[in-house]
């Protein structure tokens, strides 16, 4: 069991009032529940263990959760999902830190899906115009563009192909 002596609080404050950060200490070491605010509005919390992140972090925007994931010591792991305004901007899992597994990725509407193998895309990705056809199928391996780039117009029409090496 922690005594009193075993532990230092840490809270920073703004200068009107709110607080910067807040999280307690042992030995030199972040440990328990702690809280970061950029603005108002954008605040990061979760727990850390040892000096290192541990299990679920969440930061809000705007109130709305903005990005949502676990940490196994300090490394991203397991499913993450960012978003904004309430809505999914990408979803895939981690394993000690790096992508891994199916993503789904939106830019200006447009979505993207595909897999990670370290950290980098490999094989298939697709890519979809915002009426949800086919755009292009690309191919990756280890993060470089391979094979036939295909690309179609909206109504699903192939247009070209692209040989890349």
């Amino acid at each position: 069991m922690m005594t009193l002596e075993e532990i230092d609080e840490n809270i920073r404050y703004y200068m009107f009032g709110d607080f910067v950060k807040k999280g307690y200490y042992k030995k030199g070491k972040k440990i328990g529940k702690w809280e970061e605010r950029f603005s108002h509005t954008a605040i990061e919390e979760g727990y850390y263990k040892n000096g290192e992140r541990e299990g679920e972090w969440i930061v809000y925007y705007d109130y709305l959760i903005f990005k949502k994931g676990q940490y196994h010591k300090g490394k991203k792991t397991g499913e993450w999902i960012f978003s904004f305004n309430n809505k999914i901007k990408s979803k895939g899992h981690y394993l000690e830190d790096k992508k891994t597994g199916e993503w789904m990725i939106i830019t200006n509407g447009k979505k993207e899906e595909g897999e990670f193998i370290n950290g980098k895309r490999n094989g298939k990705w697709k890519y979809y115009y915002k009426n949800g056809k086919i755009e292009a199928i690309r191919t990756y391996k280890n993060g470089e563009n391979v094979g036939i780039w295909k690309y179609y117009d909206e109504d699903g029409k192939l247009i070209r192909s692209v040989k890349k090496q």
